[in-house]
């Protein structure tokens, strides 16, 4: 056994090694996008064991903090799955609609399709009183399953279930294990109610496991199509009175007033201050304790990096016209110049830029409300 004082001691050093390395990559990249007209390019940085990587994402989780090969494993998982071949994993990492955002349509999400199996199994089966019983209590099942997995779950685990990380292989994986539930937990409470006593339980399970795909599949397909279509539809929606609001709020505008008297002094963890108008402050992004400010000034786009975590820059920004749309990302909603929806949220346009701020699912309804409040503001003024 290596003395465990010993083992923390060699950890603290890859994790050392490791954040160098980082650091330099990070300066590199910098370098290498100010200069990419430049006949120089930089070489790529040498490559490391697997067990290097296997020791940092150790220590990083011994010491509770975030390892510094992050960013080498999310470049490494996208040249995986842009491998000729990797098509299918692609669409499994693709964003997908945590089902529809509320407890209540929710709520009718379950009983719809608990509804739609008794159906199922009632049109297909003769009508006998212990067919009607076993069907009855199927659907029951199927309720407090969905209702226990798709609400209660998310607010037991929020992280595990947050929106935002939400995927289609995710989705696929939770729905395949609801159906295992309900195929397990149906036999039992048919066996616990005395419905079927001359069948064996395990004889149930068996029939349970292999017709629940034939009697699940309609409606998970009917499910799935509903929820794509809905947050498509809703968010699309949303996008265009959006748009409208923006464009109201655009002509209400009096060409000669610019809200100069909004200023703001932003200081950082190292007591870095910035000085800006809030009305030529674009949009703030984050990563990790760093912060990059985007503002338009007269010679164009300008951009600083400070030390300071969105939370903290998002109290000093406290305004009107500045929200927080994202975990990464803080925008001015006059900076916004467009909206567009899809069925994974929304995305705004900038003004003078190319650049398009994503809005998480859960900020989204903010984001938009807050538009219309600003338009209503400029109509009342």
């Amino acid at each position: 056994m290596v003395p465990r004082r010993v083992s923390s001691l060699v950890i603290g050093r890859v994790c050392a090694y490791a954040d160098r390395d980082a650091n330099d990559c990070q300066q590199q990249e910098v370098f290498h996008r100010e200069n990419h007209n430049s006949a120089f390019r930089v070489k790529q940085k040498r490559t490391r064991p697997a067990a290097f990587y296997i020791i940092i994402i150790f220590g990083r989780w011994r010491q509770g903090k975030d390892f510094a090969g992050r960013a080498v494993m999310i470049k490494f998982k996208s040249h995986i799955l842009n491998l000729p071949g990797m098509k299918p994993l692609k669409i499994l990492q693709e964003s997908f609609p945590y089902y529809l955002n509320d407890d209540r349509k929710n709520t009718l999400l379950a009983v719809g399709h608990a509804l739609v199996v008794i159906v199922f199994l009632l049109a297909f089966h003769p009508m006998q009183g212990i067919h009607l019983q076993k069907v009855m209590v199927i659907g029951v099942v199927i309720f407090i399953v969905l209702y226990a997995c798709i609400i209660g779950l998310p607010k037991l685990l929020p992280r595990v279930f947050d929106a935002l990380t939400w995927t289609t292989g995710k989705y696929m994986l939770f729905t395949l294990c609801q159906y295992l539930l309900i195929g397990i937990l149906g036999p039992i409470a048919i066996k616990a109610l005395g419905i079927m006593p001359e069948v064996s339980f395990l004889e149930i399970l068996l029939a349970f496991l292999v017709k629940m795909p034939t009697y699940g599949g309609v409606s998970i397909l009917l499910i799935t199509i509903l929820l794509r279509n809905a947050m498509l539809k809703n968010n699309l929606r949303n996008a265009v009175r959006a748009n409208l609001q923006l464009d109201r709020i655009n002509e209400l505008k009096s060409p000669g007033k610019t809200a100069k008297a909004d200023r703001v002094t932003i200081q950082s963890d190292t007591s870095e201050t910035i000085d800006l108008h809030l009305s030529d402050l674009l949009y703030v992004e984050a990563s990790d304790n760093y912060s990059t400010l985007y503002w338009k000034n007269g010679n164009g786009l300008e951009k600083k990096v400070l030390r300071i975590n969105l939370k903290n820059m998002e109290a000093q920004l406290n305004n009107g016209f500045i929200v927080r749309c994202h975990r990464s990302y803080i925008v001015n909603i006059n900076a916004i110049t467009h909206v567009r929806g899809n069925a994974n949220g929304y995305k705004l346009n900038v003004r003078d830029t190319e650049i398009t701020v994503p809005v998480s699912r859960a900020k989204g309804k903010e984001v938009i409300e807050k538009i219309g409040h600003i338009k209503n503001l400029a109509e009342s003024a």
